[in-house]
């Protein structure tokens, strides 16, 4: 019986041939319209119907992480390829585990794929760590050194829960991140995009407490 795999031969082309067709306007002229340009990378993981999310929950047991991490490296070599000749500044890279209200335990560790996160050409990196499947992931970076001049993103407030965080959790997540990385190498984010996920009243109540809660870190850390 042939092995199951989520990763399909004939998409390796497409997104090559897509990096290749974004080549040409990786200039100037590009840089001059797009002051900043945020990637969007699907890199941990899949896309899947809403009837088959449960059923891939499962399955996703049967996928080696050694495949995975090939799967995203040649991804992320094309997207580099893509982005040669842009400002590295002006680069802001996205992951998220997906947004679909399930279990995630077969979310992929980001102790498993943060090198390959660092490796994309970008000047800042937006991770999940609002949600309490990867809010423990800011130990992370005691290990893991965030390179020279780049910028962690970290999520603080989340669309994976109705509840809206207390300006004052938002502000100890990013004193967390802070005290870790250093306060300038710290912006405050989503964990991933609020529209669609939860009703508009409760994203813009988010925003709210995200702004709070930044103001709430920024007194403590340059005070």
């Amino acid at each position: 019986m042939r092995e199951r795999t989520p990763f399909r031969r004939n998409t390796i082309w497409v997104r090559l041939r897509g990096s290749l067709a974004l080549a040409p306007i990786n200039g100037p002229l590009k840089v001059a319209l797009a002051p900043k340009v945020q990637m969007l990378q699907a890199v941990v993981r899949r896309k899947v119907p809403l009837e088959d999310r449960f059923r891939h929950h499962a399955q996703c047991r049967l996928y080696h992480p050694v495949a995975y991490r090939w799967y995203a490296q040649v991804r992320i070599e094309a997207l580099n390829h893509a982005l040669r000749g842009l400002p590295a500044d002006r680069i802001r890279f996205h992951i998220c585990w997906g947004s679909w209200h399930g279990p995630h335990t077969t979310d992929i560790p980001l102790q498993d794929i943060v090198d390959l996160v660092l490796s994309v050409n970008a000047g800042a990196y937006s991770v999940e760590a609002g949600n309490v499947r990867h809010e423990h992931e800011w130990r992370v970076w005691e290990e893991v050194k965030l390179p020279d001049g780049k910028i962690l993103i970290p999520g603080v407030v989340s669309h994976a829960t109705n509840i809206v965080e207390h300006p004052q959790v938002v502000a100890d997540r990013i004193v967390r991140y802070a005290k870790v990385l250093g306060r300038e190498n710290v912006i405050a984010g989503t964990d991933c995009g609020l529209g669609g996920r939860i009703h508009p009243q409760i994203a813009w109540a988010k925003l709210q407490a995200l702004s709070e809660g930044a103001a709430l870190a920024s007194k403590e850390l340059w005070s």
